[in-house]
């Protein structure tokens, strides 16, 4: 007993080494997991800021050029007579119930002269470059940065025709507060987001603090900060670079928190291990003991064994016969759904099932010779391949309309329509279509009868489109 006690010890100890192993790989690997999930989030969550900064820009864009659209006479007349206090006021009241975060707006010739300038010299050599390249087209949707000392700002131009006389180029100065904004509040904890300049490494545009001259901090990045940076975004129709920068001690506290549990668990697997030790020593005495209770037990097991496979051999047949019914049904089926399709195939009107999706889930002969497609190419199609437009792009709709209010328009009552043949041809037809309810979902059967070629009631075919009115009651 004693010989097999140190046996038991022995492999104790090799379990109890080779745990303290997997422990501390276990640890490195956590380490390593715990870095790719946070470059993994920081450059998810970049992506996001970027992409609605972007978003955010473009509907400033759209806006300003709404504005010039809307404002091109008073900004014409502006531009013809600039000493104007009166037209200039009331362009900015304009200005300032559209645009909250504006600092001004200028009119430009199309050769970069200044006409207009309500912005205190803000136009300087850089902005006179971007708005030639404006004015001839080169970047019609770029938005232009200008980090001018004190007055920080992006412009967003419009391009304004007049019938006659040249061409002027409105553009409106915007303060980086919706960018800040948006920074801050997707910005991760212990995360700071920055816009950087693309063209100059490691210059900070944009904090959630505001623009560069409103940071308290150096606007160059230190080389211990570039290195830590998690995740670089472009911000698409800018100069700038979205950049993700961690706390310095984030991954610092992680990592000494992981293998801080990890020495819990090595001191708790110690205490645990010679706990085993001592308790081998009790357990081997009882497992003589225990062998004698077993060759007891193993009689009676023997009887239950015998008990269950009785059991288990007529669970087995019952469930041969179940089988063997099930492969009868399912031949019956395929029987029924063999004779279904006959059926459908020999009717003389052409008969299209479609799914809730508006998928064709069932074609028959007569649809293909209808149409032109064949079973094969038609199943699985969208059913709106089969209609000219517009009914091709509303169907969809018209039918997810139906689904949510159950407002009918043709189904159970039938109407003529236009159908579109696979060679492009258009034909009327008299088309009546049915609900059928499955319970978890609905299929809808159309019968359709082509009205021009066997000389129906209705419209003769023909290419022609129905008015909208028509299109939109097709449902």
């Amino acid at each position: 007993m004693t010989r097999t006690v140190r046996a038991s010890g022995l492999f104790v100890v090799l379990i109890l080494a080779l745990a303290l192993v997997l422990l501390v790989w276990n640890g490195q690997s956590r380490v390593r997991d715990y870095r790719a999930h946070q470059t993994d989030m920081a450059m998810r969550g970049a992506r996001a800021a970027a992409s609605e900064i972007a978003l955010q820009i473009e509907e400033l864009r759209r806006r300003v050029h709404l504005f010039a659209e809307q404002e091109a006479e008073l900004i014409g007349q502006l531009a013809a007579h600039p000493e104007d206090q009166v037209r200039r006021e009331q362009l900015a009241a304009r200005l300032d119930r559209h645009f909250s975060d504006r600092i001004s707006f200028a009119v430009v010739s199309a050769a970069g002269k200044t006409l207009v300038d309500d912005g205190d010299d803000l136009i300087g050599d850089l902005c006179v470059l971007d708005i030639a390249q404006f004015a001839a087209g080169d970047h019609p949707n770029r938005v232009y940065i200008h980090p001018q000392p004190g007055a920080y700002h992006f412009d967003l131009m419009a391009r304004i025709d007049h019938p006659g006389r040249e061409s002027q180029v409105f553009f409106v100065s915007f303060h980086p507060t919706v960018v800040a904004r948006l920074l801050g509040s997707h910005a991760p904890e212990r995360h700071e987001l920055l816009l950087l300049r693309e063209s100059v490494s490691g210059v900070i545009e944009v904090s959630a603090e505001g623009a560069r001259d409103q940071i308290k901090r150096e606007p160059q990045l230190a080389p211990g900060e570039v290195a830590r940076i998690a995740a670089v975004v472009p911000v698409p129709g800018t100069d700038w670079l979205l950049a993700d920068l961690p706390d310095a001690g984030l991954e610092s506290r992680a990592r000494q928190a992981i293998w801080r549990e990890t020495g819990l668990f090595v001191v708790a697997l110690t205490l645990v291990a010679l706990f085993m030790l001592r308790f081998l020593k009790l357990s081997e005495r009882q497992r003589f003991a225990a062998e004698d209770q077993l060759r007891r037990a193993q009689h009676e097991l023997e009887l239950r064994v015998r008990d269950r496979t009785q059991r288990l051999t007529h669970a087995n047949s019952e469930l041969q016969r179940q089988i063997r019914e099930r492969r009868v049904a399912e031949r019956n089926l395929r029987e029924q759904e063999g004779t279904l399709r006959a059926i459908l195939d020999s009717a003389v009107d052409a008969i299209v099932v479609i799914d809730d999706h508006a998928v064709i889930r069932i074609f028959n002969g007569a649809a293909e010779r209808m149409f032109g497609y064949s079973n094969e190419e038609a199943v699985g199609q969208n059913v709106n391949l089969l209609m000219p437009s517009p009914w091709r792009e509303e169907h969809d709709g018209h039918l997810r309309r139906y689904l949510e209010t159950g407002e009918r328009r043709v189904i159970g009552i039938g109407r003529e329509a236009q159908a579109l043949h696979r060679d492009g041809t258009t034909f009327p037809v008299h088309i009546a279509v049915s609900e059928v309810d499955l319970g978890n979902r609905k299929l809808f059967a159309g019968v359709l009868r082509n009205l021009g070629a066997g000389g129906g009631a209705g419209p003769a075919a023909g290419n022609g489109p129905r008015r909208r009115k028509d299109a939109e009651n097709d449902r």
